[in-house]
């Protein structure tokens, strides 16, 4: 039996305590996770990013709840076009036409503003005839978005149109707005609603021109409207609206409008366009005044240019 000194002993029993002691300190092992900790490490996290909708289209079109986190943006939209014609010869005038739209967005509110003009004087030099129209409107409506597809709708509307004889056509209506489809190059809305409408007429001008005068048009009645673009390419878009109002008086009085576009962008702000209207109307007024020769359609093409923020 060999014999072991007691100094021995003592070398080796230290020799295996220092041993894991040393080994464990080598690889440091990492902090207890504390309910702080987690805290802070939420904190650092990067917060999801919410979708900017001035990079997916014309966000004035498309509901503020297409996305699961609204923007906390004021969002700003202005649109205007000009198109402008000059004849000289034997027909000398001008006709030129154009239209402002802008919108307002913040959260689910959105106000929508468009005035359109559209003017024509001519003198043909045969005779001396002087001929003129003048056509504005301004709209004004606040949507508000109930769901990603469904949106409540107030608006008023001013029209005067002297092809017409109208002097002021103030429109009051409220109603839903509905999308239909919302894909990445196919939109559709579609929107009914029930207003007032009140037609003042411009008597003096229908004097003048041998006709008698019109009695003021007050009348309750339904609103459709309808709208719809494609994207043919990115720099190419094809839209269209339709607007039909029915009156309920005794004479089943109605008007409607429908309106393709065809945009072709140049740049991100500036873009050339062909537009092509086509109005009717059914009223009292024009069952006095077709006996001299009116007609209760009218078709305007126009050609211009756009600009868009």
């Amino acid at each position: 039996m060999i014999k072991l000194s007691p100094y021995l002993c003592l070398l080796l029993l230290l020799g295996m305590l220092i041993g894991p002691r040393s080994s464990s300190a080598e690889q440091p092992s990492e902090p207890p996770k504390t309910e702080k900790t987690e805290v802070k490490a939420q904190k650092t996290e990067k917060p999801e990013s919410i979708p900017d909708p001035k990079t997916s289209g014309p966000w004035w079109q498309f509901s503020s709840l297409k996305y699961e986190s609204m923007s906390p943006k004021w969002l700003f939209h202005f649109a205007g076009n000009i198109a402008y014609t000059k004849l000289t010869g034997n027909i000398e005038g001008s006709d030129y036409s154009g239209s402002l739209n802008f919108a307002l967005r913040k959260n689910r509110y959105t106000t929508h503003l468009n005035y359109t003009l559209a003017k024509t004087k001519m003198i043909i030099s045969v005779g001396g005839a002087t001929t003129e129209t003048d056509n504005q409107s301004l709209l004004g409506r606040e949507q508000i978005d109930l769901s990603k597809h469904l949106a409540v709708n107030i608006g008023m509307s001013w029209e005067k149109d002297s092809r017409f004889f109208v002097k002021n056509r103030y429109t009051y209506y409220a109603g839903l707005s509905f999308i239909v489809l919302d894909l990445p190059k196919h939109f559709l809305r579609v929107g009914g609603y029930y207003g007032f409408d009140d037609t003042q007429y411009d008597n003096k001008d229908l004097n003048s021109k041998g006709l008698p005068s019109a009695k003021e048009l007050k009348s309750d009645g339904v609103l459709f409207e309808q709208y719809y673009h494609m994207m043919l390419t990115p720099m190419i878009i094809l839209s269209e609206t339709f607007e039909y109002m029915k009156i309920f008086d005794d004479d089943h009085s109605y008007r409607w409008k429908f309106s393709p576009l065809l945009s072709v962008k140049l740049s991100e702000h500036f873009s050339i366009f062909a537009n092509y209207e086509i109005k009717e109307e059914k009223t009292p007024i024009y069952e006095a005044i077709k006996v001299a020769g009116a007609k209760k359609r009218d078709i305007r093409s126009t050609v211009g240019f756009s600009v868009n923020f």
